[in-house]
């Protein structure tokens, strides 16, 4: 049987499903589902029926075993960012704003001290808290993973908060640590993504530019927490106030690491970063559209089977594809009532 792409599409009205089949250049709307509900991250499993998670602001994870046809709301707190491990489809984060200790203590299903960021090993069914951050008081922006599997001891969770700095636990040493060497005081971490396995291949987007994880000036520095890593901006200008980063490329394979970065900043300017280093470039969704506000850029989402592939949600509901790394774009005749926040690919073989 022929394989179909399942585009999932989160707005302020629900969430959509699109899909093509492989045989068919034809994408459709198939569904609507949670209605009425903005949707701001998604995550899905990876068979069907489709395992879903869905954020809502101010309500939580709704999670759905069936393809979207029942939900349940299975954390109720206030979810700011949702990543789910590319090696464990399965296991979730769930980063927080302003974390409450009943609510916690709830979603834990005990006692427990408050945290940031909880974490799920059945795809958004239930939920336990990691420990807290050190600055327990802030706002987790973004979420990235490096390193092997979570359960190795050299797997990192990276976690970027708004009062400034990156912090990062491991699943041996089970306490957060790190915060801002390099990164500009106060300044929100809004972005992170990772082109590969290793520390050295993590990228934190800020309002001052896209900052990369890099060795230390000299060997033995430990100002961070013992380790030799510095966030640094490269040489070249880079995208100022980019609110996501996507990596092009099958990063959950370390023979195989993405190799170019896509970012969207606050104005909705799409950008593209080769190899995740300098020599950003602007890019256009349709050639010399000027400063047409339907086509501001709003969600992005990599496919998880072809590295050149992408997909480009705009404020007008419109879905963009491109099959070379950005270069051009497709426009797939899809579109859904108000702006695109939310985008996740699922290829059914």
């Amino acid at each position: 049987m022929a394989s179909a792409t399942m585009l999932h599409i989160g707005t302020p009205r629900g969430l959509y499903v699109a899909s093509k089949p492989g045989t068919s250049p034809q994408w459709r709307i198939t569904k609507h589902t949670l209605a009425g509900r903005p949707v701001i991250a998604l995550a899905l499993g990876t068979e069907l029926p489709v395992r879903m998670a869905a954020v809502v602001p101010q309500m939580g994870v709704f999670h759905s075993t069936n393809g979207g046809r029942e939900w349940m709301l299975t954390l109720p707190l206030d979810v700011t960012v949702l990543l789910a491990d590319p090696n464990r489809p399965d296991r979730l984060f769930a980063g927080l704003s302003h974390p409450d200790r009943v609510q916690a203590d709830h979603a834990a299903g005990g006692p427990g001290e408050p945290g940031n960021v909880l974490v799920s090993e059945d795809g958004g069914v239930s939920w336990h808290t990691l420990p807290a951050l050190p600055v327990a008081a802030t706002r987790v922006l973004s979420l990235a993973l490096t390193g092997g599997s979570w359960d190795d001891p050299g797997r990192r969770l990276w976690a970027g908060v708004e009062s400034g700095g990156v912090l990062y636990s491991t699943y041996s040493n089970a306490h957060w640590q790190g915060l801002r060497l390099g990164l500009r005081t106060k300044v929100a971490v809004t972005a992170l993504a990772t082109t590969g396995g290793e520390d050295t291949d993590l990228f934190a987007a800020t309002s001052v530019g896209i900052y990369r994880l890099q060795p230390g000036l000299r060997s033995t520095d430990t100002e961070w927490k013992g380790t030799s890593r510095v966030w640094r901006l490269p040489a070249t200008p880079t995208p100022t106030g980019v609110r996501q980063l996507v990596a092009l490329g099958r990063v959950q394979h370390p023979a195989r690491p993405a190799a170019a970065l896509l970012a969207r900043d606050a104005m909705g300017h799409l950008w593209r970063g080769e190899d995740g280093s300098g020599g950003w470039t602007g890019l256009d969704l349709v050639p010399a559209s000027g400063s047409d506000p339907d086509l501001a850029v709003t969600a992005l989402a990599a496919h998880p089977d072809y590295p050149d592939r992408a997909y480009a949600g705009t404020r007008g509901g419109r879905i963009f594809e491109t099959r070379n790394r950005g270069t051009s774009w497709e426009d797939l005749g899809l579109a859904v009532e108000g702006d695109v926040r939310a985008l996740a690919v699922l290829v059914v073989k």
